[in-house]
């Protein structure tokens, strides 16, 4: 039992579950008349009087014997030592441990270790959140960590990690996304892993995923600036599936599963083609296509088409359900947040938030007509009578000040 309870102490999961295999096979092998034999008195072993010498004994023959004697005994002592130096590693010793082994993964490039990665980030977090609880700020805990730069700061002003990246103008892209999310939105995410190697056979063609088990961890394949970078759209879809598995309760979002599986018919039922796959797929495609381009999503059809974005009831209210966590609320007032995306290829300099007054008492009022102003809203800001100027607000984030980019939307003042 104290093996048992030393094993499950691990934090390294593959490590732990090892040792318990090799405890349960060392146990299940070594048969009770197999032990009485090995310990049993010489004189016990007699047939008609005449005592078997220690010649004439055979030992037990076969290789689970050889195996068990010669490699899962000593493995398993090896093993327990292991385990006994890793238990007795502090928070601070962990979590720096695990750092420095997700980095080592990443660089070596293995095939298929995502799972892996992922597993020892979501243990980290574990240990981190020890620290903060025992007291420790994130500037002491990064510290810890060997955080530099824009990743240290990205870490205390938001709480989360980066692991993989090359170059810090990566981590600065990120940043420019996150200082764009809904405040809400920031918390389900506590690690972003770049430069993963994904299962060519369970998803070759994905550049991005959510572990959803471990939670709270999103992964891709490639850096924002190596080949080709991340895409804006993989980045806000992976982060949509956080947002669903850490904002939406329990009830709403058996009735978001209800609405895919039993009433969306046809495919404008659906954000896009990917999103008819499952419930999570299709909210991760709208909070995508929202916030790619807001406009541009109210405007097209599923199939990209121009023409009545919500022909079908059923995406209307699952569109809801995903914008009403897009309501911000300011000075007693709602605000709708969204998005255009300009032309060029470089989103961090194109891409541009507003945030459009709407007329409600709660982010649960939202419907069809509030969509209906805010898509005239962003029409005007495009061009035409008005015009979008930007500030930047302070706001709070665990006692550092941080910019956040806001819009207003104004008449522009005649010349005359």
């Amino acid at each position: 039992m104290v093996c048992f309870s030393l094993m499950f102490s691990i934090k390294m999961p593959f490590v732990r579950w090892v040792s318990v295999l090799l405890v349960f096979s060392v146990l299940h092998t070594s048969s009770v008349s197999t032990l009485s034999y090995k310990l049993a008195p010489l004189s016990q072993f007699q047939i008609d009087d005449v005592q078997i010498s220690k010649v004439d004994r055979k030992e037990p023959t076969g290789v689970g014997h050889s195996f068990r004697c010669r490699v899962l005994t000593p493995a398993l002592f090896l093993m327990l030592v292991l385990l006994a130096g890793c238990s007795s590693m502090s928070s601070e010793e962990r979590a720096r441990y695990i750092t420095d082994e997700i980095g080592t993964r990443i660089e070596k490039k293995e095939w298929g270790n995502s799972y892996d990665v992922s597993s020892l980030a979501d243990d980290r977090w574990d240990n981190i959140e020890e620290l903060i609880d025992s007291g420790k700020s994130r500037s002491q805990i990064a510290t810890l960590l060997g955080l530099k730069d824009d990743k240290r700061s990205l870490f205390i002003q938001y709480g989360i990690l980066v692991d993989g990246n090359r170059n810090n103008e990566d981590v600065k892209r990120l940043k420019t996304f996150i200082e764009k999310l809904p405040p809400s939105h920031i918390p389900a995410v506590h690690t972003v892993l770049m430069g993963l190697s994904f299962s060519r056979i369970y998803d070759h063609d994905k550049s991005g995923r959510y572990y959803f088990i471990e939670g709270r961890i999103i992964g891709f394949v490639r850096n924002f600036l190596g080949e080709n970078g991340v895409k804006l759209i993989n980045l806000a879809h992976e982060w949509g599936h956080a947002v669903d598995f850490y904002l939406v309760s329990f009830l709403k979002g058996k009735w978001y599963w209800t609405l895919h599986l039993l009433f969306s018919w046809g495919d404008d039922a659906y954000a896009s083609e990917y999103g008819g796959a499952t419930h999570w797929e299709d909210f991760a495609e709208i909070y995508e296509l929202w916030m790619t381009d807001s406009l541009k999503f109210l405007n097209k059809q599923s199939g990209g088409a121009a023409g009545k974005r919500f022909s079908s009831r059923v995406l209307l209210w699952k569109t809801l359900m995903v914008l009403r966590h897009f309501v911000i609320e300011r000075e007693g007032k709602y605000f709708l947040r969204a998005y255009r995306h300009g032309r060029g290829s470089k989103w961090p300099d194109k891409w541009t938030l507003l945030d459009i007054e709407v007329d409600i008492g709660d982010p649960s009022d939202l419907d069809l007509e509030h969509l209906l102003k805010v898509r005239d809203a962003l029409k005007e800001a495009d061009g035409g009578d008005k015009k979008v100027s930007f500030r930047f607000a302070p706001s709070q984030n665990q006692g550092v000040k941080n910019p956040t980019l806001l819009a207003h939307v104004e008449p522009i003042e005649s010349s005359s």
